[in-house]
């Protein structure tokens, strides 16, 4: 197994923000310590996009969770559940990892919605804060995972949210 390989299977073992972008480390692999940085920087992508390249790719083994969502109401003295769009709702892990990616590592449980007579399961959503103070529906940014590869998701998640 070379190192690609062992990142790939093993993940990232501990993440870092720093000014200078983010630092992946992974200890005690069969060829030492391995860090990673990557950066917002463009220079520094194409500086080390040869040596680095494949490794930044592989090292990302996040996987966004999500919570099964449903709205609950009464009809006429009868129980209705109804599912939600379930990417609202990121699971406390996933949660955890945007915030630390893309904000101050805070997450906090906000209600999903206060609408009379209608309950939710779950209740809460996980919002995180940004490094300018904006919270966010960290499940919202999670999505982007989802549904696109990495650099994509990156991409949209700078586009459309400004982290």
């Amino acid at each position: 197994m070379n190192p690609a390989e062992w990142i790939k299977a093993y993940g990232e073992v501990a993440v870092v923000k720093t000014e200078a972008g983010v630092v992946m480390g992974y200890k005690g692999t069969p060829w030492g310590d391995i860090t990673i940085v990557e950066s917002d920087g463009d220079w520094y992508r194409k500086m080390w996009a040869t040596t680095l390249a494949p490794y930044i790719i592989l090292a990302n083994n996040f996987s966004p969770t999500f919570l099964h969502a449903e709205v609950i109401y009464d009809v006429n003295g009868q129980t209705v559940s109804v599912p939600l769009n379930s990417v609202r709702f990121a699971d406390r892990s996933t949660a955890q990892w945007i915030a630390d990616k893309y904000g101050n590592g805070v997450i906090t449980a906000v209600p999903y919605m206060d609408a009379p007579g209608l309950s939710f399961n779950p209740p809460n959503v996980w919002n995180f804060t940004t490094l300018d103070g904006r919270s966010i529906n960290a499940g919202e940014v999670a999505a982007y995972y989802a549904r696109n590869d990495r650099n994509t998701a990156e991409s949209l998640i700078r586009q459309y949210f400004g982290v």
